[in-house]
């Protein structure tokens, strides 16, 4: 919940294959205060370096593949 301010939420260091994470802005402030989604030493999009949601009203899901994990 970013009502108050901005968050982050640390991915596992070791997912397995098909892992999903799910997050929603349900009180529509991720553009006033981020969601920052932090990599924890594995990749998000094939990058090393987190994700930030500052787009409100959003959300989206995280699966690992075995190699990154895809944002779909």
């Amino acid at each position: 919940n970013t009502q108050v301010g901005s968050f982050t939420v640390t991915l596992p260091a070791s997912a397995s294959l098909s892992d999903t994470i799910y997050v929603v802005d349900h009180a529509g402030t991720w553009s006033a205060n981020s969601l920052n989604i932090g990599r924890n030493g594995l990749t998000i999009m094939g990058l090393a370096e987190d994700l930030i949601c500052d787009i409100s009203n959003q959300s989206l899901a995280l699966v690992y593949n075995g190699v990154t994990w895809r944002v779909v």
